[in-house]
């Protein structure tokens, strides 16, 4: 007689469960992930591809550009990679892959791998956060490295020996790069050295002048906008960071419809005067005038006499003029 093995149905949806939370969630994880982050951080278990049972990790079959895009996160890639991916990474909550397989000769697509606690260490699950690494010093892929770099020439001999041996992110960033001064020919002029200098910093400017923009006022600002606002503060030799603070403390009050027009006027012109809603308290007046024009109060037997003085006065009125 053979057995019957009844295989286990699948559950729909809604019936799925998301990790376990305990109480050291709410009294340390959200603090130091950010309500965004922890948000995020529930979402991504919800897009795992559950369709291999028997899976190694729960990876998220989408490219980074769909998860912030508008059907899932809806927010913008600066937002995404400041409030989102930096706290996850730091802290050990999610992992980021390159789509191996995928074919075309390009920038290679990259995958999210969600943890359900840190670093998938089951007993972190009841232990507050310890940030275990650095986003901004340590996170490296091929393809960061690239655009670092300014693309991919044929000749740059550390691209093609990622490319030919398949280095993995985790060495990317143990790889001590050729210092400059070993490389430089004899005649290098120092006056290109300076500018190639300048011209970092400045872009280097440009980049957080957007960030800090799209922070304050939600919207964004093209690379133009960025440095027309750079080299006016350099004219002027004013702090833009703060000009835009002050620009925004005053569009909270009274809002403008150019946004950049009232920063330049304010790098120009100086900070901007904003209101306070505040209603100003006079002062009280002194006493011998509050005792003038203080209001006097009158018995019930002198509001009956002045009435009937007027009732008399409106009498001899009519009796004139008749």
């Amino acid at each position: 007689m053979s057995k019957l093995i009844i295989s286990k149905p699948k559950r729909a949806r809604n019936e799925l469960k998301l990790p376990t939370l305990h109480f050291v969630v709410a009294d340390d994880w959200i603090d130091k992930l950010g309500k965004e982050a922890f948000c995020a951080w529930l979402k991504l278990h919800t897009w795992v591809d559950r369709s291999d049972r028997k899976r190694e990790c729960d990876l998220i079959p989408y490219t980074l550009e769909s998860v912030f895009g508008k059907k899932h996160l809806n927010m913008s890639k600066s937002k995404f990679y400041r409030t989102v991916v930096r706290p996850l990474w730091n802290y050990g909550l999610i992992d980021m892959i390159e789509y191996t397989d995928y074919k075309r000769n390009t920038k290679k697509p990259i995958n999210i791998v969600v943890y359900e606690s840190p670093m998938n260490i089951r007993d972190a699950e009841v232990k507050p956060l310890e940030k275990i690494r650095d986003y901004d010093t340590e996170y490296k892929s091929v393809s960061q490295a690239q655009g670092r770099r300014g693309g991919r020439p044929k000749s740059d001999p550390m691209v093609s020996k990622m490319k030919r041996y398949k280095i993995s992110s985790s060495m990317v960033s143990k790889m001590k790069r050729s210092m400059v001064s070993k490389m430089k020919p004899n005649n290098l002029n120092t006056n290109n050295l300076n500018n190639l200098n300048t011209n970092k910093q400045q872009t280097e400017r440009v980049v957080v002048v957007r960030e800090k923009y799209e922070s304050l006022f939600e919207k964004k600002l093209t690379k133009k906008q960025a440095e027309d606002l750079v080299t006016l503060s350099d004219k002027h030799q004013v702090d833009l960071v703060k000009k835009m603070e002050n620009t925004y403390g005053m569009h909270r009050v009274e809002p403008r419809k150019s946004i950049v027009a009232a920063i330049k006027y304010a790098i120009v012109n100086g900070d901007w005067d904003i209101p306070t809603s505040e209603k100003k308290i006079s002062k009280p007046l002194p006493k011998a005038v509050s005792r003038e024009y203080r209001p006097q109060k009158h018995t019930p037997e002198q509001l009956e006499s002045k009435k009937l003085e007027i009732q008399r006065k409106l009498k001899m009125m009519q009796e004139e003029a008749l």
